[in-house]
């Protein structure tokens, strides 16, 4: 047993005085006349013995009366094995977890409601000497210094609902990065969910100087429905293209929910409504169809319902179908003329014509699409600028000459991770094979297409695979080779055409399957642009500076008007790069300007990470920690009216005081009855 005051133990000289009064016996006596005493005296034999014990009684139940009222006023404690008696001022940490999970309910109500009054009756029960830091995974600036006891419930009060997400080794790792110029007892304390997705300790470094107190906030409804992602069949939309827009749903649901409705809203217009069924235990994939009816800039949102956690209801999404595609082809002298009929007289596409030999590079940024049409030889400067187009969201179209330079070809291949041309076979071709799944000849046929008659010609350019290639045949000769083919690079493609369009080569120009092919490259040349971008001080959302205007501010402001501001911004590579860092705290769609002009629409969600209601309880995490070599920890798991009473155990033992001070109302008590009654 400890004591806090040891020095009021002399107080326990006062039970001399009940002693000193009993032996001397200070009560006055008077002298009462009696007829016949002899009676008297019988009496007085027979209750001295019992009068004597009486007083011994009552001498001890005032002893022990006063004994007990010192002992309690010198408040005495017993140290717990973890307890951890302070001495001075203590530095406390209390990381307040206010990520989207913790808008759950538990059995005290709203998560993060809770976890704000533990924080404060936290703060309660250290001295007005101490100081704190109050933590959130907002990680702001005006939470990076230590404050009073006053100044940290008033911050405390303050903490919403964040988008971001933190795991525990960066919140220890934060809080150890303040306290450790200090010299006070550190104490840290972390008020989470403990999700499983976001809390992992695996890069948690020990430190022995670091008492970590977890107190695990527990939902009544762990499970969650979420849409997860979206995507498209084809990465570009076009006017009157029939669209399927997939939907993954996940949830971690033990039950089998079905006819779950979901909505998509595009420019205020309802385009579709679907359902979905839910089984436990595997994500669901959905498909809204509907057709583009509108260029411009198009944006919206899907919806879902699910009860308590929303935030992850609703998934925004931002898309442009392009009023024009600007494309440039450069010929060579033997160019027949071909492409340019298909577009010239078409006002979707804004068509430019440049020679070989008289090509300006800068003039690439303001294109779309590029087809080297029968050129017999790229240069290299050529290779080098359409090698950096493409890897800027450009598209390029190859239809070597038929005197092709196979050495400058496989240099622009190589730059284009693309197929190499072994060289030129004399030979008959025929095409045998159209690769249907590629969204450039998706649906762009009606009917069995095996009974089409395929292209044809007399001498083709033999390719070979080599290890690095990543590319996909879209026409395959009868004999394997590739004939046409497609090579993603960077966030462009490559096409490469492997014969001429001179008649006596090949019937291509000639064939129904020309025009088709050129118009689906060209209809898909547009960059693609991420449908959304996600919430995240990371964030750096990428413009293709075609799209800029004269003005060099470019600012985000919300649909609602309710959130405007100037992101950091640079060029490079051709584009403008929007750093977000914590200027972005909420999802939904952003019109993106330039001055007074819009030059495009911007969504944003929220991370998923938090969709995913898995947690550790509070065994499980304390069995997670004592793997991890985390001795100095404590897991609080108790509800709020028991908080103030567990940390003062731990912090400085068992108090005793008022067991005492009940002895010695029971002992003034035994007193009265003695004198009472006996």
């Amino acid at each position: 047993m400890e004591w806090m005051y040891p020095q009021l133990l002399w107080g326990l000289l006062a039970i001399a005085i009940p002693i000193i009064v009993h032996l001397f016996n200070f009560r006055r006596f008077r002298k009462v006349t009696f007829s016949n005493v002899a009676f008297l005296k019988e009496v007085q034999q027979e209750t001295k013995s019992k009068s004597q014990v009486k007083h011994w009684l009552i001498l001890l139940s005032r002893c022990l009366a006063i004994a007990c009222l010192v002992v309690a006023f010198a408040q005495p404690f017993l140290l717990s094995p973890e307890a951890n008696q302070s001495i001075g001022k203590r530095a406390i940490s209390i990381y307040l977890d206010n990520s989207f999970s913790m808008d759950g309910e538990g059995d005290e109500g709203r998560l993060l409601d809770a976890g704000k009054i533990k924080a404060v009756e936290l703060v309660n029960q250290y001295n007005a000497t101490d100081v704190f830091q109050v933590l959130t995974n907002d990680f702001e600036g005006r939470h990076q210094r230590l404050v009073s006891k006053d100044e940290a419930a008033e911050l405390i009060e303050e903490i919403q609902l964040s988008p971001q997400t933190r795991n525990i080794s960066e919140v220890i790792e934060r809080q150890k990065e303040l306290l450790k110029s200090e010299d006070f007892e550190k104490i840290s304390y972390v008020i989470s969910d403990l999700q499983k997705s976001t809390h992992g300790a695996e890069d948690l470094v020990y430190d022995s100087t670091l008492n970590v107190r977890f107190l695990p906030q527990k939902s009544l409804y762990p499970s969650n429905v979420y849409i997860d992602s979206i995507w498209f069949d084809t990465p570009v939309r076009a006017l009157n293209q029939p669209e399927n827009l997939h939907v993954r749903i996940k949830h971690n649901s033990d039950e089998v929910l079905e006819n779950v409705p979901l909505s998509l809203v595009i420019n205020g217009n309802q385009k579709a409504l679907g359902s979905f069924s839910i089984a436990p235990g595997v994500p669901t994939d959905t498909v809204l169809h509907y057709t583009q009816t509108e260029v411009g800039i198009q944006q919206g949102f899907l919806k879902i319902e699910d009860y308590p956690i929303s935030f992850d209801d609703v998934f925004y999404l931002a898309y442009e179908v392009a009023e024009q595609v600007n494309m440039l082809c450069i010929q060579g002298n033997s160019s027949g003329g071909y492409v340019p009929k298909i577009f010239e007289g078409d006002d979707y596409y804004l068509f430019e014509k440049a020679n070989v030999s008289n090509v300006d590079y800068s003039s690439f940024k303001d294109q779309q699409l590029i087809i080297l049409d029968q050129i017999d030889a790229p240069s290299s400067g050529l290779t080098t600028a359409l090698e950096s187009f493409v890897s800027n969201g450009g598209t390029v179209l190859a239809i070597p000459s038929n005197s092709a330079d196979i050495r400058a070809y496989n240099e622009l291949a190589l730059s284009m991770e693309a197929f190499q041309i072994q060289g030129k076979q004399e030979q008959a071709f025929q095409v045998g094979e159209i690769n249907l799944d590629h969204y450039i000849y998706a649906g762009a046929f009606e009917g069995n297409v095996k009974r089409m008659d395929l292209p044809k010609g007399t001498s083709y350019y033999a390719q070979k695979s080599t290890s690095n290639n990543n590319g996909e045949t879209l026409l395959k000769l009868q004999n394997g080779q590739p004939f046409f083919s497609v090579f993603p690079h960077g966030e462009g493609n490559y096409y490469f055409l492997g014969a001429s369009l001179k008649q006596e080569e090949s019937n291509f120009a000639q064939h129904a399957l020309f025009v088709p092919t050129i118009l689906r490259v060209a209809e898909f040349a547009q960059a693609a642009q991420p449908l959304w971008w996600e919430v995240s001080d990371n964030t750096v959302v990428t413009v293709p500076e075609r799209n800029l205007g004269s003005e060099d501010v470019v600012s985000l402001k919300a649909l609602d008007g309710s959130l405007e501001f100037i992101p950091e911004s640079r060029s490079a590579n051709g584009k403008l790069e929007l750093f977000m860092h914590d200027q972005l705290k909420r999802h939904g769609s952003f019109e993106l300007s330039q001055g007074e002009q819009e030059i495009g629409v911007v969504s944003f969600n929220y991370s998923r990470e938090e969709s995913d209601m898995d947690i550790y309880d509070a065994s499980e995490w304390e069995q997670f920690l004592t793997s991890s070599n985390w001795s100095n920890i404590d897991i609080l798991d108790v509800s709020t009216e028991k908080v103030s009473n567990l940390v003062s155990e731990l912090d400085e033992g068992r108090k005793l005081w008022w067991l005492f001070i009940v002895f010695a109302v029971a002992f003034l008590l035994i007193e009265i009855f003695l004198i009472k009654t006996l």
